[in-house]
């Protein structure tokens, strides 16, 4: 077998976690039997080009955007190709300019084509990933912004080319004449245990085509099994246990090996295609100039996306919830208020507890209740001889070391714990009800890693003398214990105005976890020991991180280079179309805007243009609105943008609101040696306008006769 198997084996592997990577495979086998070759790509021996674009560019044999990879002792060489030198149409050229002049570090070969040299590539293709992830998306939104996603390869393209390979990398005859071709011996061996439910001897026998002895036979067959962690109780089980039940809940080596029956058996893609997925990257930022919706984004199209209705949620998720929030002290308040008296080992048994246990990372419970209820003990129990005792006081322990709460404590210290009762003892999912898979925070420069990851911070209670401190969990890290206990449903974090926050210290070791292919049950899973409670940490695959930034105060090239490779970044621009509707005397506001933005842009850029959010509540011929929307938002911008150049001001607003000032005459004594300054006119804003459609329609050079 060629290389092209270990090329067309990394990338299945990579889009296991990138599951809008879609790449182009050879269609067929062709006159010189590419297929029997072993050749999955378009190439040979020397190369395998695995194309973007579904295109030719006007070359015929090859598409016109893609990777060539020549196989070295060490890996491989790679360069990334675009072509279009018989290309006609113009819409396809513009994009494929547009690709090289943005991604850069392209030599021209003549004739429109131009190469970029991404050098040496490790076996694992390592650093080839790394620019998938930084310049895919940008590549494809090219395309899409030059309206052409009719060359975009489709997830339906890709699985059909996927399907048609497979039917010959899986079959008997490619298996006998390519004996080298690991991952597909693999995939069978490991369909023929796990679908089939073959002993390790018949497996040797008829896959990898050695006999084995009656008794104690199937080594060869024990070795690939061992290698992705297969137990015995695994036999069979794709035959009781729905494929996508099994991939949910696998980690590790299975998990591995579970990806692999996916990318060789087109059984089994149809099942796991909605798994861990939403249509959408899992880390996006939507940027743009102020004003152009992006919180507003964020909350009409992304916050749905994240609510279910209540009878979505098991009765057991339901309490996860409730509880997610709760103290210990509280968790164990409630759950004694139902039982009545009870020790220690039966408390722990109770589903609220459990449920609160099921968040936390502890190993052992048990030391934490005695040490919250002893810490909540009431002053008079004979029983506890606790010197630093916490507010409020409801526990009581009896002789024989059973824990009950004091019923009258509870309900006038802790109402809220008894109303919590009564809504899982009373759990009857309301269609009507949501509930929120997500969380919003806005990040400020005072905003740290205490409050999104876990920090020490003062532990507040009421009527507490004492000053003490505790481990808290930050917002993202409550989030993602939720979400770990609910694989089947997503979740999300929206981060407002995420470059106004310290990113590299907010999420500090996280910034790593966070990638699709480090989180939790991936085939690159990365835990760390966070800093302050040293428990094991990961991301789940099922949490979304949105943020929002206003490309007006720090450009996107000004953001960390390790955060912006691990964001997608989904640009949101001024449109003024959405303004065409509001009419005023001789104008309407998409006119407006879009002159303004023009002048803008040419005088500053166009990451200082103003969004449309500003004008879009206004209705046609409300001339008080307009005014007050010039007055309190476009003026103040400008003013901060040209830093009170009010002669760039005036080029933008025109002559309707800024006005020129004469210079004094005679401002200067008279001195025989002294000659005296010429000033020049200057500009400053008119101070009271008295019609804003005059003003605006000068803006536009119209006139209002």
């Amino acid at each position: 077998m060629t290389f092209h198997e270990t090329i067309l084996a990394k990338l299945l592997t990579y889009r296991e976690s990138h599951p809008d990577f879609n790449f182009l495979m050879r269609q067929r086998t062709g006159a010189g039997q590419r297929f029997e070759s072993g050749h999955w790509f378009q190439g040979n021996e020397e190369y395998a080009f695995v194309g973007l674009i579904n295109a030719s560019g006007g070359i015929t044999k090859t598409r016109s955007v893609g990777f060539s990879l020549s196989p070295k002792e060490d890996g491989f060489d790679c360069r990334l190709h675009v072509r279009f030198t018989n290309e006609k149409r113009s819409e396809l050229i513009s994009a494929y300019e547009e690709v090289v002049s943005k991604i850069g570090g392209f030599i021209e070969k003549g004739n429109k084509r131009f190469d970029k040299n991404l050098g040496k590539i490790t076996k694992d293709l390592s650093e080839l990933f790394d620019f998938i992830d930084q310049n895919y998306q940008s590549i494809i939104s090219i395309f899409k912004k030059h309206n052409c996603e009719d060359v975009l390869v489709t997830d339906t393209k890709f699985d059909a080319m996927l399907k048609n390979l497979n039917e010959y990398r899986l079959s008997d005859d490619s298996i006998k004449s390519n004996s080298d071709n690991q991952s597909t011996i693999e995939a069978r061996v490991i369909y023929a245990y796990l679908k089939k439910a073959l002993s390790h001897r018949e497996i040797q026998k008829s896959i990898l085509g050695e006999d084995a002895p009656a008794r104690g036979g199937g080594f060869l067959t024990m070795q690939i099994l061992h290698k992705y962690e297969i137990q015995g109780n695994k036999k069979g089980v794709l035959s009781r246990v729905p494929f996508n039940e099994e991939y949910q809940n696998a980690k590790g080596k299975y998990l591995e090996a579970l990806i692999l029956l996916k990318n060789h058996y087109s059984e089994f893609t149809d099942e796991t295609k909605n798994i861990r997925k939403m249509d959408q990257p899992l880390n996006v930022i939507l940027y743009g100039p102020p004003g152009t919706g992006k919180t507003f984004k964020l909350k009409e199209k992304y916050f749905q996306q994240f609510t279910l209705s209540e009878t979505s949620l098991s009765k057991e998720q339901f309490i996860i919830n409730l509880v997610s929030d709760l103290t210990w002290w509280q968790t164990f308040a409630i759950a004694l208020y139902q039982m009545g008296t009870a020790s220690v080992d039966q408390l722990l048994k109770h589903e609220i507890v459990k449920a609160k246990a099921s968040l936390s990372k502890a190993k052992n419970i048990r030391p934490i209740a005695w040490s919250r209820m002893q810490a909540h003990t009431v002053p008079y129990c004979p029983n506890v001889n606790v010197s630093d005792s916490s507010e409020p006081p409801l526990f009581y322990k009896e002789k024989d070391s059973q824990w009950r709460v004091v019923k009258e404590d509870v309900e006038q210290l802790y109402p809220e714990g008894i109303e919590i009762l009564e809504q899982i003892l009373n759990f009857q999912p309301s269609q009507d009800k949501m509930v929120k898979n997500y969380e919003f925070v806005t990040f400020h420069q005072s905003y740290g890693y205490e409050d999104f990851v876990e920090g020490i911070k003062p532990k507040l209670e009421d009527e507490s003398t004492k000053l003490e401190y505790e481990i808290t969990e930050g917002i993202f890290k409550k989030l993602c214990n939720r979400a770990e206990k609910d694989l089947d449903n997503n979740y999300a974090i929206f981060i407002d105005e995420i470059n106004r926050g310290n990113v590299s210290a907010i999420f500090g070791e996280l910034i790593t976890l966070i990638e699709p292919d480090k989180r939790l049950g991936e085939s690159q899973e990365l835990k760390v020991k966070l800093p302050y409670s040293k428990m094991e940490f990961g991301v789940p695959p099922n949490v979304y991180i949105i943020g929002t930034m206003n490309t007006a105060d720090r450009s996107v090239e000004a953001l960390d280079t390790a955060l912006r490779r691990r964001f997608v970044f989904e640009e949101v621009m001024p449109d003024p179309k959405l303004l065409s509707h509001i009419k005023f005397n001789g104008f309407n506001l998409e006119e407006v805007l879009d002159t303004i933005n023009k002048r803008i842009e040419a005088l500053l850029d166009r990451d200082h243009t103003i969004g449309h959010s500003y004008f879009i509540k206004l209705h046609s011929g409300d001339t008080a609105g307009l005014l007050k929307v010039f007055q309190n938002n476009i003026i103040p911008l400008l003013q901060e943008y040209f830093f009170n150049d009010y002669q760039k001001i005036a080029l933008v607003l025109g002559p309707g609101f800024i006005e020129e000032k004469e210079p004094e005459k005679s401002l200067f004594p008279s001195f025989n040696d002294i000659d005296e300054p010429q000033l020049e006119a200057t500009y400053q804003l008119i101070p009271s306008i008295e019609d804003i459609e005059e003003a605006v329609l000068a803006c536009l050079g119209k006139s209002n006769e």
